[in-house]
C-alpha cells in the first residue's frame, strides 16, 4: 500500500472531527500525504458498552458509577466540573466567550482536561482548549432532525446513541417540570425514546424524575388523582385570594396610620408650646 493510500485508510477510520482517544483510536498521528512512510496499522478501540451522562443536579450527580471502569463518563456543566472524580469526555455547548458561563476558572479547568487527553466537545474547536473537538452537529441533525436541540444533554444523548452502547445512564439530571428546564425536558425524552427503540437500556437513579412522563392531555384532568389535585388546588387558591384581600386591607390601614402619625408629628413639632 502506498503512503497516500495508508493515510487515506487512516482518515476513513478516524473522522477528522474525532479525537484519537475517543471511540476510535490509532497508533499513528495524521500527517500530510507528502513524505509519509511506514504508517503503523490503525488499531480499533471498541466503543464503550456503557455511557454515563453527567449533569449537575445535586440530587444524583454523586451517585454515578465513577469507580466502575466499564462505564465511560461524559460530563457537562460548570456545576459538575468541580465534583466529578473522573471523566472520559466533556461537553461545553455554550459560547466560550460568554464569561458568565465560561468563567476564567472553568476555562482553566477545560484546558486542564484537554491537556490530560480528554476530548472536550465544543461548538467549534479552538486551539485555546487542547484536544477540543467540534461537535458534529450537521451529522447529528441529518440523523435526528432539527426539533430537539434545547440542552446539552440532548447533544450528549444523540452522540451516545450513535456509539451503539448497550446502556446509557443519566445522573445529575432532573429537568424538574416546574423549573426553567420544563421546555428542555422533551428533548431528553425524545432521545431516550429513540435509544430505547434501538434496544439501548436507559438507566436513571431513583432520585431523578427525568423519566416521569408529562400528564396526558385531557386524560389527566378526568383521572381520580387529577380531579383530587384540581379540587385541592382550587381550595388553596381560594384561601390565597382571601389572604391577599386581607393583606391589601392591612397595607391600606398601615398607610393610613403612618399618615396619621406624620400629621401628629407635624403638629407636635410646630404647634406645641
Amino acid at each position: 500500500m502506498s503512503a497516500a493510500e495508508e493515510v487515506l485508510a487512516l482518515d476513513q477510520l478516524v473522522p477528522a472531527d474525532e479525537p484519537y482517544n475517543t471511540v476510535i483510536g490509532c497508533l499513528a498521528m495524521r500527517e500530510a500525504v507528502n513524505g509519509v512512510r511506514n504508517v503503523p496499522a490503525p488499531v480499533a478501540v471498541p466503543s464503550p458498552k456503557r455511557i454515563a451522562l453527567i449533569g449537575s443536579a445535586p440530587s444524583s450527580v454523586g451517585l454515578a458509577p465513577y469507580g466502575d471502569p466499564s462505564w465511560a463518563i461524559w460530563g457537562c456543566s460548570p456545576g459538575a466540573a468541580t465534583v466529578v472524580p473522573r471523566i472520559d469526555a466533556w461537553f461545553e455547548i455554550h459560547d466560550l466567550a460568554d464569561k458568565q458561563v465560561v468563567t476564567p476558572d472553568y476555562l482553566a479547568w477545560l484546558k486542564l482536561m484537554g491537556t490530560a487527553g480528554k476530548p472536550v466537545y465544543v461548538i467549534e474547536a479552538t486551539p485555546d482548549i487542547p484536544n477540543s473537538v467540534t461537535y458534529p452537529l450537521p451529522d447529528m441533525r441529518e440523523q435526528f432532525g432539527d426539533f430537539f436541540w434545547t440542552n446539552s444533554l440532548a447533544y450528549m444523548l444523540a452522540l451516545a446513541i450513535t456509539r451503539n452502547p448497550e446502556e446509557i445512564g443519566l445522573w445529575g439530571v432532573d429537568m424538574a417540570a416546574s423549573s426553567e428546564y420544563a421546555y428542555q425536558k422533551p428533548a431528553c425524552l425524545f432521545f431516550v425514546h429513540l435509544a430505547r427503540e434501538r434496544g439501548i437500556k436507559i438507566t436513571t437513579p431513583a432520585e431523578s424524575d427525568l423519566l416521569r412522563p408529562p400528564p396526558r392531555y385531557g386524560y389527566s384532568t378526568v383521572s381520580h388523582i387529577g380531579q383530587k389535585l384540581a379540587v385541592r388546588r382550587k381550595e388553596l387558591q381560594a384561601r390565597q385570594d382571601a389572604l391577599q384581600v386581607q393583606y391589601e386591607n392591612v397595607v391600606r390601614e398601615q398607610m393610613f396610620i403612618k399618615g396619621a402619625i406624620d400629621d401628629l408629628e407635624y403638629v407636635m413639632n410646630t404647634w406645641v408650646d
